[in-house]
């Protein structure tokens, strides 16, 4: 299976500009974020024969601003908030993603946790875009658990 990088930019602009309001800009393909990955919010998509996910990666300080625009101040400005806020533009992300894979699909509740891993062991990419908010990377990637462990399920 494979997700077209221009849909899944597509969606990512998308969901970004409705949910946040804040500026995206695309990179071009040969370009990858810098280091400053800091965050990364999975969703987990399971259908009956299919098994992968949607992983939302970010720099701290990226994701403080998408929790300042979600939640409209910069007051009481919290790790946990942080985390609730990048785990629900993900979800959102992938909850619009769902129609390109299997409409079948079930949706796992948001996991976000500190580091740069985008494309969890196991699983293989079919899918993946970056962008540039406020001089900070964003990466969107959806990955598929490899035919090798495919009989292998995580729960």
């Amino acid at each position: 299976m494979q997700i077209a990088d221009d849909e899944l930019a597509r969606v990512t602009e998308c969901v970004w500009s409705s949910v946040l309001g804040l500026p995206l800009q695309r990179l071009p393909k040969e370009e990858t974020p810098d280091q400053r990955i800091a965050i990364a919010a999975r969703v987990r998509i399971a259908a009956e024969s299919w098994s992968g996910a949607l992983t939302l990666g970010c720099s701290e300080l990226l994701g403080a601003r998408i929790a300042m625009a979600a939640h409209g101040n910069n007051r009481d400005l919290t790790v946990s908030r942080i985390e609730r806020a990048v785990g629900r533009v993900a979800d959102r992300i992938a909850a619009d993603v769902k129609p390109m894979l299997d409409d079948a699909c079930v949706l796992s509740p948001p996991i976000v946790s500190e580091g740069p891993d985008v494309i969890p062991v196991g699983m293989r990419s079919i899918g993946q875009v970056c962008f540039i908010c406020f001089s900070q990377p964003l990466l969107i990637a959806v990955a598929e658990r490899d035919s090798c462990c495919q009989s292998i399920r995580i729960r």
